[in-house]
């Protein structure tokens, strides 16, 4: 996922694929380099994040 990696740097601690409402999406978490826990939410088909928490 490079343009997650170049978007959000940090260490990524999981992946994981899920099926919502009929759309797959990779549920990324990772530490971003000052410590935060970010969740970041990307369309497995087109790869656009559609969602990010923890910003």
């Amino acid at each position: 996922m490079p343009s997650v990696r170049q978007r959000f740097p940090g260490d990524i601690v999981r992946i994981e694929l899920e099926n919502e409402h009929d759309h797959w999406i990779y549920e990324i978490r990772l530490i971003s380099p000052d410590g935060r826990l970010l969740e970041v939410d990307v369309d497995a088909r087109s790869g656009d994040v559609v969602e990010v928490e923890g910003q």
